[in-house]
């Protein structure tokens, strides 16, 4: 997990605009951060149906067992392997924030 400045990376929006990860407001930092956590899960689980059998496949695509599966303490090891880059660098920027705000 390589964190290079924050000031140099920047997010490419919805819009197709780019914005310095600095220049994000606290709400979109947060809401940025938290869609490519869930982006990553989302590439995770489909990484480990996709391992399975067609058998073992039916049984885990049940809405039941995704959802168990997506909550083993195991599985936060297993998402971060799929979350980009640049998350750890908005993770970075904001616990700067919050030092900056407490010190």
């Amino acid at each position: 997990m390589d964190i290079k400045k924050a000031k140099e990376l920047s997010w490419r929006m919805r819009n197709g605009k780019s914005i310095n990860i600095q220049c994000m407001d606290d709400s979109h930092l947060q809401n940025t951060i938290k869609m490519l956590k869930r982006n990553a899960k989302n590439k995770a689980l489909k990484d480990k149906i996709s391992s399975l059998s067609d058998k073992d496949k039916k049984v885990y695509m049940r809405e039941r067992k995704i959802k168990r599966i997506a909550n083993e303490p195991d599985f936060d090891l297993i998402w971060e392997k799929f979350v980009s880059e640049i998350y750890w660098d908005m993770i970075y920027e904001q616990k700067k924030r919050e030092n900056f705000l407490f010190t």
